[in-house]
């Protein structure tokens, strides 16, 4: 399956080759795009699950179930704020 012209064997990151990255990252910015888009799928996943798991555990003991949430809502803001620092490098 190609998406940018490019062989499939090739990457967007080079190790080592930071010029060299930047430049397929600016020459591949509808792939980039539709990388952000796939990590704010999986963040709203995350807030979905969440609450799930609060939900099906809060029967069980809820100060744990709380807990649980918090943690997981913490990992997802750090999560979402990493997304933030990718989406301003546009």
């Amino acid at each position: 399956m190609r998406l940018t012209g490019k062989r499939q064997d090739e990457n967007l990151v080079l190790q080592g080759d930071a010029s060299a990255t930047f430049i397929n990252l600016k020459s591949s910015t509808m792939l980039f795009k539709a990388e952000i888009f796939g990590w704010i799928i999986i963040l709203i996943t995350d807030i979905v699950v969440t609450w799930v798991f609060y939900i099906f555990l809060k029967p069980i003991n809820r100060g744990l179930a709380l807990l649980a949430a918090c943690l997981r809502l913490t990992y997802t803001t750090i999560l979402g704020i990493a997304i933030l620092f990718m989406m301003i490098n546009i």
